[in-house]
């Protein structure tokens, strides 16, 4: 004989989706018979364990041993309180996935998971299973034991200011059995976070319970505090606080600078190529993880978060600035400091004062050490000792400086007299050796203000 053994609980059911194909399964036709028994919660299914479970009717399903068809038929289905059925030789010999079901007489209300057997000509199958009753609903109400209760925020009162700041709409107050297996609620223990307390009338039965205090928003639970076992008397109050976590709010920040010594006017920023200015702040001192930034026009001259908004955490951080020209390229940055918000509700950053030297074109030329080499270095390294010649070309294609071919070697360039644009250089040299040199080094940018630096290598020519 054969024994498959399961425990269901009731209510625990699965859900399958998808597409459905009929499959034909008969294994009818053999010798092997079935025994079933069932339990309800471990004892035996009587009248009244029946009732209690809500169950009318106990069948079970016999499935193939790989697809998901099964079958099964009047004999394989019973009274709840006749607690079990036996059955005549009828199935084949093989191997199959036995399944028990629970009905209250309309629909479903319970299913074991799946137990293979196997079965041999001639084998009796016995299959039992304890159907668990659902575990009754936990209500405490009754009795003369009133509530008092109170909450506060980060150890301030709970006002509709901090409750707002915090998210927090509502307070409720969860009564949990003394085992914390189950809680009752009632609309009756959830109000307003604003009114930071509430008193019932009587209503509880005298016991032991779990209370927990939960803060609600819009969005569901800001938070869940740990339980608190309290143990009440008939007639008495119990009497409860808890204190919710008070979000962190951020520092405000200030921060002013000026240009070249003077007060940023929108004439002195332009002047200076200075388009905006920007504040950095870093985690690190290395300057290489940033948090946060913020931009600003030049002539603004400075900001207060307690009045536009700017703000940070409260921690440690790294500022630094930023003169900005139009193409968002830093023509003058300040040292990395550092900037504590920790400490205060608002924080001023020390005044910067950006230096903008007038707009300057540093070019630096290296020469080719030999045809194909890759290896460069100065005019007197690649001996460039003969002629020397350049002509720096505008973005529209005039030249604005020929040098003239024929001049001693220069190893670099700075101009400081050009109008902003992209310029090209166009050199030549050559030696008394024979050898040539030559190159057209573009994209050279230069901003409204600040130092533009450039290396351009020449190489041999055929």
């Amino acid at each position: 004989m054969l024994r498959a053994k399961w425990i269901a609980v009731l209510g625990a059911l699965a859900a399958a989706s998808g597409c459905v194909v009929e499959v034909t399964f008969d294994p009818i036709g053999g010798d092997v018979a079935v025994d079933g028994s069932w339990t309800i919660d471990g004892g035996p299914a009587t009248v009244e364990s029946c009732a209690t479970a809500g169950i009318t009717d106990i069948e079970l399903q016999i499935f193939d041993s790989v697809r998901n068809v099964s079958y099964t038929d009047g004999t394989l289905r019973g009274a709840c309180e006749d607690g079990g059925f036996t059955t005549g030789p009828f199935l084949l010999a093989d191997t199959y996935r036995l399944q028990w079901v629970a009905y209250d007489g309309i629909r479903e209300v319970g299913r074991s998971g799946f137990q293979s057997v196997s079965a041999a000509p001639g084998d009796t199958i016995l299959a039992d299973v304890d159907f668990l009753s659902p575990e009754p609903a936990f209500d405490p109400t009754g009795g003369d034991v009133s509530l008092d209760v109170t909450w506060t925020i980060g150890g301030g009162v709970a006002d509709a200011g901090t409750c707002a700041a915090n998210g927090i709409t509502d307070v409720e107050v969860l009564i949990w059995n003394q085992a914390g297996t189950m809680f009752f609620s009632d609309p009756a223990l959830r109000v307003g976070c604003a009114n930071g307390a509430f008193v019932t009338d009587p209503f509880l039965l005298p016991g032991t319970y779990q209370l927990q205090f939960a803060a609600r928003g819009a969005g569901g639970t800001v938070e869940t505090l740990d339980r608190v076992t309290v143990t009440a008397n008939a007639g008495d109050t119990i009497v409860a606080d808890a204190d919710f976590t008070a979000a962190a709010v951020d520092t405000t920040i200030e921060g002013s600078w000026t240009i070249n010594g003077m007060t940023p006017t929108i004439d002195n920023c332009l002047d200076n190529g200075v388009d905006g200015v920007r504040v950095s702040f870093y985690n690190d001192a290395a300057g290489t993880d940033l948090f946060r930034s913020y931009d600003f026009d030049c002539e603004t001259g400075l900001f207060d978060g307690r009045v536009t908004g700017e703000s940070l955490p409260p921690a440690m951080f790294y500022s630094q600035w930023d003169a900005l020209d139009a193409s968002d390229r830093s023509i003058g940055a300040s040292a990395l400091e550092e900037f504590d918000t920790s400490v205060v509700t608002h924080a001023v950053l020390r005044p910067i004062n950006f230096e903008i030297l007038a707009p300057t074109l540093d070019i630096t030329f290296m020469f080719e050490t030999d045809f194909g080499s890759g290896l460069y270095d100065t005019c007197e390294g690649s001996g460039v000792d003969r002629t020397f010649g350049y002509e720096l070309i505008a973005g529209d294609g005039v030249t604005v400086v020929d040098s003239m071919f024929g001049i001693a070697c220069a190893n670099g360039l700075e101009y400081t007299d050009l109008a902003s644009d992209t310029y090209s250089i166009d050199v030549n040299a050559d030696a008394t050796d024979g050898t040539k040199w030559g190159v057209l080094c573009d994209g050279l940018v230069l901003g409204a203000g600040g130092v533009s630096s450039y290396n351009c290598n020449v190489p041999v020519v055929p």
